[in-house]
């Protein structure tokens, strides 16, 4: 995820709905864009940017107050202004919502304040956001890991926790970005951007928990952790325009840079025993049985460095029909890993590679575009051990380039004037690593995810608004299918609007997500699942030009128990439990 264009920034395990003024998903394979994301699996999949709020032309004055089940309640307030000029705004926005949610014995506290601030010039445009974060999670519900000898069991009462009573998680964040544009001459715009974020988690969970019998009994141990995060992050970028002959050209320069320092400290507990569907309180251990730096002053353990330099050429001709771009990206992947202990140095990487982007559009006629692109995604090689099972590895200790995920994508795009569609098929492939016959630890095979994906947006009419799409994908990993890979995923939302009862409007979402594998050889599937959520909306005058909007919803309305997703971490068969039926209502005064 980017926040305003600059990755690390947000916070890492949650983040405040309240902030967004508009999520854009970029999906696929996008190292060429904004450069590797510093994370472990990189940014093979997609990105998702979320964009900071903005004053706009109105001024707002909106409070609101809501409540949902159990016994959750919320305040927000919104407030923008903006100068008479309309060059300058500011937008404040604030939340607090706490108590217990529809999870028995759960409960959730979220402080949340963010301010950004523009300013639109002749010449110059700026903008600043700062933001603040505060969120406590109390006897949340556990991942669940089943044997891997065990088919996946029933999913348990989600309205149960089965946490014990003295797990928690606390997480502060405290972030900001700075982003500037400057128009040289009509062709010619420079910008910079820079953005820092630091937070500290401290978390008591039930980690490792493993299901081992059908009855659906576990262990588990006591894990309790301590989490810092300290990142700076920044742009730089030139981009010209010109003409050549009857080709414009649109040349980008860029280059990009983060730095995390990342303090950890770690204690494992004595194992204890419980049951998933018949959860008992069990008496904290104190009995330690790993431990991993001082809770109380952790250090670092491990620092990521990224660095990349972009150049870029978007060619419009044939009036703007056919849109070309090209361009590479030579990216930089450093990181060392430290002894949390003693802060001794236990290894290093610093790697770099080439990654290129070729990218074809063509207007068929106002409203369809075909388009078709070769790009690629980029994550940190893996350093070959020193043995394995064989004998000494004969290239022990090397440090492998980064991994380059290929991806090739066309499709056609419908862009009406209310209503817009898209159908498109793509192919991406992952290296994949292993020992050779002479034990050389290499790149021997590819990871292969093919996939066709169909979206519908817009306004079918006056009254209607849609949202939707269906993804079909195939994955093969030596002849298996990915873990957490769900060969159908189907979402819809309709929004329509009573024409009888002037304010009214009523929505539904429905989610459905095929069965997929919790492990890599396809012995344990995950069943299928959907889900249905209902609401309505109204809005009226309530005096003046003051309005009051009434929103209602019901997520889960038929109380499915489902397990919601598989994994998240590479390589990894945790189950996490959906969420029961949730009822919400919200009043939102608008001065």
């Amino acid at each position: 995820m980017t926040y305003n264009g600059l990755y690390g920034i947000l916070p890492r395990q949650y983040l405040a709905a309240e902030l967004i003024e508009r999520v854009e998903v970029l999906r696929g394979a996008s190292a060429f864009l904004n450069g590797t994301a510093p994370t472990v699996g990189g940014c093979a999949g997609g990105t998702v940017d979320i964009t900071p709020k903005r004053a706009p032309k109105i001024d707002l004055s909106e409070f609101t107050l809501g409540a949902q089940t159990n016994d959750q309640t919320y305040i927000a307030t919104d407030l923008s202004k903006r100068s008479t000029n309309g060059s300058f705004g500011v937008r404040l926005n604030a939340v607090d919502r706490e108590g217990d949610t529809t999870v028995s014995r759960e409960s959730h506290l979220l402080e949340m304040a963010t301010l950004g601030a523009d300013y639109h010039g002749s010449n110059l445009r700026v903008s600043v956001d700062l933001g603040y974060q505060d969120l406590k999670l109390n006897i949340t519900q556990p991942s669940i890991t089943i044997a891997g000898n065990l088919p996946i069991l029933k999913v348990p009462d989600a309205g149960q926790s089965i946490a014990q009573p003295w797990t928690y998680s606390n997480e502060q964040d405290v972030f900001g970005t700075l982003r500037a544009e400057y128009d040289f001459t009509d062709s010619i715009t420079g910008w910079i951007a820079a953005g820092s974020r630091a937070s500290k988690e401290n978390s008591v969970l039930s980690a490792f928990l493993t299901v081992n019998n059908m009855t659906g009994d576990y262990s588990a141990n006591r894990f309790d952790v301590i989490h810092k995060d300290s990142v700076t992050t920044g742009e730089i970028g030139l981009r010209a325009q010109f003409q050549t002959r009857e080709i414009q050209h649109t040349l980008t320069l860029a280059t990009d840079d983060y730095q995390n320092n990342s303090h950890n400290a770690y204690i494992i507990f004595a194992q204890f025993t419980n049951n998933i569907y018949d959860p008992t309180n069990i008496i904290s251990s104190t009995s330690m049985q790993f431990v991993g730096g001082d809770l109380n002053h952790p250090l670092v353990t491990q620092t990521t460095l990224t660095r990349s330099y972009a150049l870029a050429d978007e060619m419009a001709m044939l009036d703007k029909r056919l849109l070309l771009t090209f361009g590479a990206r030579n990216q930089n992947i450093a990181e060392d890993d430290y002894q949390y202990d003693t802060g001794a140095k236990l290894s290093t990487y610093n790697k770099s590679r080439l990654t290129p982007l070729a990218a074809v559009v063509y207007k068929l006629s106002p409203q369809y575009s075909f388009y078709a692109n070769y790009i690629e995604g980029m994550l940190k090689g893996d350093i070959a051990p020193e043995t394995n099972s064989t004998g000494v590895v004969a290239n022990g200790g090397e440090a492998l380039k980064p991994y380059q995920a290929k991806q090739v994508e066309m499709g056609i795009k419908y862009d009406g004037k209310a209503l817009g569609a898209a159908i498109g098929l793509f192919n991406i492939q992952k290296p994949l690593t292993g020992f050779n016959s002479s034990n050389t630890f290499t790149t021997l095979d590819d990871q292969t995810n093919r996939g066709l994906e169909l979206s519908i947006y817009g306004e079918v009419n006056s009254e209607l608004k849609v949202l939707g799409g269906i993804s079909f994908l195939d994955t093969d990993n030596r002849g298996k299918n990915l873990i957490s890979a769900p060969d159908t995923q189907a979402n819809l939302g309709l929004e329509w609007s009573l024409s009888q009862i002037p304010g009214l409007s009523v929505n539904t979402h429905i989610m459905y997500t095929s069965a997929q594998f919790a492990d890599i050889n396809n012995t344990q599937k995950v069943p299928a699942w959907n889900r249905l959520d209902l609401g309505a909306r109204y809005v009226t005058n309530i005096w003046d030009s003051s309005t009051l909007t009434i929103r209602a919803s019901v997520e889960n309305i038929t109380n499915q128990d489902y397990w919601a997703s598989v994994g998240g971490f590479p390589g990894s068969s945790y189950l996490t439990i959906g969420s029961p039926r949730t009822i919400l209502l919200f009043a939102t005064v608008n001065f």
